[in-house]
Protein backbone atom coordinates (compact mmCIF):
# COMPACT_ATOMS: atom_id res chain seq x y z
CA UNK A 1 0.00 0.00 0.00
CA UNK A 2 1.78 3.07 -1.40
CA UNK A 3 1.81 6.39 0.50
CA UNK A 4 0.71 9.74 -0.74
CA UNK A 5 4.32 10.45 -0.98
CA UNK A 6 4.85 8.42 -3.30
CA UNK A 7 2.60 9.66 -6.02
CA UNK A 8 5.15 10.42 -8.75
CA UNK A 9 6.71 6.81 -9.08
CA UNK A 10 3.45 5.18 -8.13
CA UNK A 11 1.59 7.17 -10.73
CA UNK A 12 4.57 6.19 -13.31
CA UNK A 13 4.39 2.79 -13.31
CA UNK A 14 0.73 3.07 -13.62
CA UNK A 15 0.97 4.87 -17.24
CA UNK A 16 3.80 2.90 -18.65
CA UNK A 17 4.14 -0.27 -20.30
CA UNK A 18 6.66 -2.86 -18.64
CA UNK A 19 6.56 -4.19 -22.47
CA UNK A 20 8.17 -1.34 -23.34
CA UNK A 21 9.70 0.52 -20.00
CA UNK A 22 12.02 -1.16 -17.83
CA UNK A 23 10.34 0.01 -14.75
CA UNK A 24 12.53 -2.46 -12.38
CA UNK A 25 14.81 -0.21 -11.08
CA UNK A 26 11.99 2.45 -9.95
CA UNK A 27 11.31 1.02 -6.56
CA UNK A 28 13.75 -0.56 -4.04
CA UNK A 29 12.46 -4.23 -3.19
CA UNK A 30 13.01 -7.02 -1.13
CA UNK A 31 11.70 -11.01 -1.51
CA UNK A 32 9.73 -12.26 1.39
CA UNK A 33 8.58 -15.64 2.73
CA UNK A 34 7.27 -17.29 -0.68
CA UNK A 35 10.53 -15.22 -2.44
CA UNK A 36 8.39 -15.30 -5.63
CA UNK A 37 7.35 -11.84 -6.18
CA UNK A 38 9.17 -8.47 -5.28
CA UNK A 39 7.73 -6.62 -2.38
CA UNK A 40 8.20 -2.81 -2.54
CA UNK A 41 10.60 -2.31 0.05
CA UNK A 42 9.35 2.35 0.87
CA UNK A 43 5.68 0.82 1.49
CA UNK A 44 4.42 1.53 4.34
CA UNK A 45 2.41 -1.20 4.38
CA UNK A 46 2.66 -4.29 2.11
CA UNK A 47 1.04 -8.11 2.01
CA UNK A 48 2.57 -10.90 0.85
CA UNK A 49 0.15 -13.26 -1.20
CA UNK A 50 0.11 -17.00 -2.38
CA UNK A 51 -2.21 -17.25 -5.75
CA UNK A 52 -5.23 -19.54 -5.08
CA UNK A 53 -7.35 -19.10 -8.18
CA UNK A 54 -7.88 -16.53 -11.58
CA UNK A 55 -11.22 -16.40 -12.53
CA UNK A 56 -12.18 -15.08 -15.76
CA UNK A 57 -14.33 -11.75 -15.89
CA UNK A 58 -16.20 -10.74 -19.11
CA UNK A 59 -13.76 -7.56 -19.14
CA UNK A 60 -11.00 -8.66 -16.92
CA UNK A 61 -9.19 -11.37 -14.93
CA UNK A 62 -10.22 -11.62 -10.87
CA UNK A 63 -6.84 -12.78 -9.34
CA UNK A 64 -7.60 -14.52 -5.29
CA UNK A 65 -4.73 -14.70 -3.38
CA UNK A 66 -4.07 -15.93 0.45
CA UNK A 67 -2.24 -13.26 2.39
CA UNK A 68 0.81 -15.65 3.65
CA UNK A 69 3.02 -12.32 5.31
CA UNK A 70 2.46 -8.92 6.28
CA UNK A 71 5.11 -6.11 6.34
CA UNK A 72 4.73 -2.84 7.91
CA UNK A 73 7.19 0.04 8.03
CA UNK A 74 7.71 0.43 12.19
CA UNK A 75 7.16 4.65 11.69
CA UNK A 76 3.55 3.36 10.97
CA UNK A 77 3.21 1.21 14.06
CA UNK A 78 1.51 2.59 17.28
CA UNK A 79 1.73 -0.27 20.01
CA UNK A 80 2.47 -3.04 17.11
CA UNK A 81 -0.97 -2.52 15.26
CA UNK A 82 -0.86 -0.53 11.85
CA UNK A 83 -2.25 3.38 12.42
CA UNK A 84 -3.94 4.14 8.99
CA UNK A 85 -3.27 8.06 9.41
CA UNK A 86 0.32 7.11 9.57
CA UNK A 87 0.47 4.99 6.25
CA UNK A 88 -1.31 7.47 4.77
CA UNK A 89 -2.41 5.44 1.82
CA UNK A 90 -2.59 6.13 -1.62
CA UNK A 91 -6.31 5.86 -3.11
CA UNK A 92 -6.70 6.06 -7.15
CA UNK A 93 -10.55 6.66 -8.92
CA UNK A 94 -10.19 5.35 -12.54
CA UNK A 95 -13.31 7.32 -12.83
CA UNK A 96 -12.10 10.64 -12.58
CA UNK A 97 -8.48 10.15 -12.96
CA UNK A 98 -7.50 11.30 -9.69
CA UNK A 99 -5.98 9.99 -6.30
CA UNK A 100 -6.99 10.32 -2.83
CA UNK A 101 -5.72 10.08 0.56
CA UNK A 102 -7.59 9.16 3.49
CA UNK A 103 -9.62 12.39 5.43
CA UNK A 104 -11.26 12.83 9.09
CA UNK A 105 -12.09 9.74 11.74
CA UNK A 106 -15.58 9.59 10.36
CA UNK A 107 -17.16 7.02 13.11
CA UNK A 108 -15.98 3.90 15.81
CA UNK A 109 -16.38 0.76 15.28
CA UNK A 110 -18.66 0.44 17.87
CA UNK A 111 -21.54 2.92 16.18
CA UNK A 112 -23.42 0.68 14.98
CA UNK A 113 -24.71 -0.20 19.06
CA UNK A 114 -26.48 3.10 18.45
CA UNK A 115 -29.36 1.75 16.20
CA UNK A 116 -32.54 1.26 17.11
CA UNK A 117 -35.08 -0.93 15.23
CA UNK A 118 -38.38 0.95 14.81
Amino acid sequence: MPSGKQIIEVDYVGLVSGKEVDKSNVFEVFYGDLETAPIIKNCPLSMECRLVDIYDAKTSEIFIGEIVNSYAQTEVLVNEQVDLAKVDPLLFDRSSNQYFSLGEIAGKGSDGEKYVLR
